[in-house]
């Protein structure tokens, strides 16, 4: 093939290759672009003419061109200078501020619920809340003091255990009845109910030890409303004046119950209550106010 026909054909390649040697590395290209302008000027020696034949008198160029057209057309040759995909590089990385990790709410409220079921313990019943002076029917009152009340609580929630607040309120009313009478020559609530043998659960072989019962334990702080219900004339003598009691179930029959049941005598839970109080507690009879 003449060199001039040569330079022919790969004018023609490049015209019909054209996009494809647009996609080739720009260093390829110019390469490429850079022999290809210079073929028309290869008399001047930029390639060395042969002395073999005539139709090839520049080897070397066409040798050139070969190569060029085998670069294009050729994939293995293509390979090697396709443009390798370089790895996106955030231009604000340094400077862009950084999120800040997600943090869980987490509530304020520190109010623990109680679980179903639990009853909630009534508030401390204050003392000073209890009417102290309390009045007989025969006239004559009676001050309550602190160690009065405490030892009442205890001796009702120890006496009266398991009874309804009826049966409570009854024991209440044999104390308070007997305090007023000045039983037995006593005066003071503290002395009638540890007088020996008159409250059972006082006694040194009572099962049950007042003394353990403890200020926040439900059934104290039921005798103290018991307490403060009868001194404020809330609650009524349900046992018209009694001055003895006994457990029918657990007490000996004694002497003294046959004369007491002959005055008085009825039943409230477990409990007998019988006989007068030669002077009882006054209930004061307070109507309700028209709203």
């Amino acid at each position: 093939m003449s060199f001039t026909n040569k330079v022919d054909e790969l004018a023609e390649f490049f015209t019909n290759n054209y996009n494809k040697v647009r996609e080739l590395p720009t260093s390829l290209a110019g390469s490429i672009t850079s022999a290809a302008t210079s073929i028309p000027t290869a008399s001047s020696g930029l390639f060395t003419k042969s002395t073999a034949v005539q139709d090839d008198a520049y080897p070397d160029m066409i040798a050139t061109i070969n190569s060029m057209v085998k670069t294009i057309t050729e994939g293995s040759a293509y390979d090697d200078f396709k443009p390798q995909l370089r790895p996106k590089v955030d231009p604000f990385k340094d400077i862009r501020p950084k999120e800040r990790p997600t943090v869980k709410e987490t509530s304020t409220n520190t109010t623990t619920k109680e679980p179903r079921g639990l009853i909630k313990k009534p508030k401390a019943f204050e003392l000073n809340s209890i009417p102290r002076e309390i009045f007989s029917k025969k006239g004559g009152s009676y001050s309550l003091t602190d160690t009065d009340i405490d030892i009442m609580a205890r001796t009702i929630a120890a006496e009266a255990q398991g009874e309804s607040l009826k049966g409570q309120i009854g024991v209440g009313y044999v104390i308070l009845n007997r305090t007023l009478s000045k039983w037995q020559g006593k005066d003071t609530v503290t002395e009638i109910i540890k007088s020996p043998y008159q409250f059972s659960v006082w006694n040194k072989n009572s099962k049950v030890d007042p003394n353990a019962i403890k200020p926040d334990d439900d059934s104290y702080r039921t005798a103290l409303k018991v307490i403060e219900g009868i001194t404020s004339s809330k609650y009524k003598d349900p046992t018209g004046g009694a001055s003895y009691y006994w457990n029918p179930n657990v007490a000996e029959r004694k002497s003294w119950m046959s004369p007491a049941e002959k005055e008085n005598k009825l039943t409230i839970g477990k409990h007998t209550f019988a006989g007068l109080a030669s002077n009882p507690f006054k209930y004061i009879y307070k109507p309700l106010k028209r709203q």
